[in-house]
């Protein structure tokens, strides 16, 4: 079952949805793609970076998959991918670079230790502790030279 999360908004979403498809100039199947393109060339680099995305990484793994890029495993956990996905790609990944974006301002670029918060009801919202923990991702990683 989904947690309810507290995550940025859909509308706030849309409006840099807006803002990164140049107002409809840019296709979003272009847009994703170079994305994905991009995120690869920085996880090639520096593996561990993944950890800035935190819970929004399986929606950063689905679309590098879907891209087909898969030296980043094809295994995604399924159930935090529900957790955060918003049903579209593109507010997918505008989520997570914000979130990385977020992440790396506050110096948890390679940590795999995020608070997410869970809306527990209209009045009450609990921190959760959430650990990424990519085996994939990370065997890839130890495994690369220095």
């Amino acid at each position: 079952m989904a947690l309810t999360l507290h995550k940025p908004s859909v509308e706030v979403l849309n409006a840099l949805k807006a803002e990164a498809m140049n107002n409809g100039k840019v296709k979003p199947a272009e847009w994703r793609k170079k994305m994905a393109e991009g995120i690869y060339s920085i996880l090639s680099v520096r593996p561990l970076q993944y950890r800035s995305y935190g819970p929004y990484w399986w929606l950063v793994k689905k679309e590098l998959i879907a891209q087909d890029i898969i030296l980043f495993g094809e295994t995604v956990d399924a159930e935090w991918f529900e957790n955060m996905d918003y049903g579209d790609p593109v507010l997918n990944l505008l989520a997570a670079w914000a979130y990385a974006d977020w992440s790396v301002d506050n110096g948890l670029i390679f940590s795999n230790q995020h608070t997410v918060t869970q809306i527990v009801n209209d009045e009450e919202v609990e921190n959760i502790e959430y650990i990424l923990m990519d085996d994939e991702v990370e065997i890839m990683a130890a495994g690369m030279p220095r």
